[in-house]
């Protein structure tokens, strides 16, 4: 489904994102690396402690690795609204420095964890997440060759 995306994307809306590989400025690696350090911390307090381990332990090997196959597919769907999300905003209110994908994706999978965890806390650190995911896309000049990696990491860790 989401090479199809991408297909009709770049087919209909001239929309490539393997194209641009563009590099950023050490600043915007520097900003990068504080949103990854970020995230990892929200997810530290999130899960009472480094959230690998812990799914290790209460998982076992067999299930962890399923498990992590998951979130590899499932942060693919959240970079994909991130994506979209920020072309959108970007034709809609003609500013490239705003994280319009990561808002819509604090607002959409973010939110909707208040309801699927059960408590508030982890639903606006999931909101947090989603926007630290957007900065690192806009930061990275929106190259996924950048972006999709720290995401990964910062949805993983």
């Amino acid at each position: 489904s989401v090479f199809l995306l991408l297909f009709f994307a770049k087919k209909k809306f001239d929309l490539d994102i393997f194209a641009n590989k563009k590099n950023i400025k050490i600043l915007n690696w520097i900003l990068c690396f504080v949103c990854l350090a970020f995230a990892v911390t929200i997810s530290v307090i999130d899960w009472n402690g480094f959230k690998p381990i812990k799914e290790f332990a209460y998982n076992g090997w067999l299930k962890f690795i399923f498990q992590y196959i998951y979130y590899f597919f499932e942060t693919a769907l959240v970079f994909l609204i991130i994506i979209f999300g920020q072309e959108a905003g970007e034709k809609w209110f003609k500013q490239d420095k705003i994280p319009y994908g990561g808002i819509l994706t604090a607002l959409t999978w973010g939110l909707i964890h208040c309801l699927t965890k059960g408590d508030i806390i982890t639903g606006l650190l999931s909101f947090v997440a989603a926007l630290l995911f957007g900065t690192v896309y806009v930061l990275s000049k929106k190259n996924i060759y950048i972006a999709f990696p720290f995401i990964l990491v910062m949805f993983v860790f």
